[in-house]
């Protein structure tokens, strides 16, 4: 819940798109469970990893609550949204109709 918060949680206005934080907080809560459970799996043997669990657990409440209070928000870089926006232009001038007489 934290790292949804982190993520999720900065006031945008409508046009902000929050495309780019929803994934990012998907994946890292899909991560965290992943390897949770794979923390889990592997406790059977090695008692040790139980430890790991709780501390990736404790380190993303706290990445979460840095994030949170420090202000952080959550934004693609420019460098992706421009390769996005170039893709996107090439697909609609290979998709555009031709003028018709």
């Amino acid at each position: 819940a934290a790292l949804t918060f982190a993520f999720l949680g900065a006031p945008r206005t409508t046009r902000q798109s929050r495309n780019f934080s929803i994934g990012g907080s998907v994946f890292a809560v899909f991560g965290l469970r992943m390897v949770g459970f794979a923390c889990s799996v592997i406790a059977v043997k090695t008692p040790i990893a139980a430890l790991v669990q709780y501390l990736m657990l404790f380190g993303g409440i706290g990445i979460g609550i840095w994030m949170i209070v420090g202000g952080v928000v959550v934004e693609p870089p420019a460098a992706l949204m421009e390769a996005i926006n170039r893709n996107n232009e090439r697909i609609a001038r290979l998709f555009r109709r031709p003028a018709t007489a």
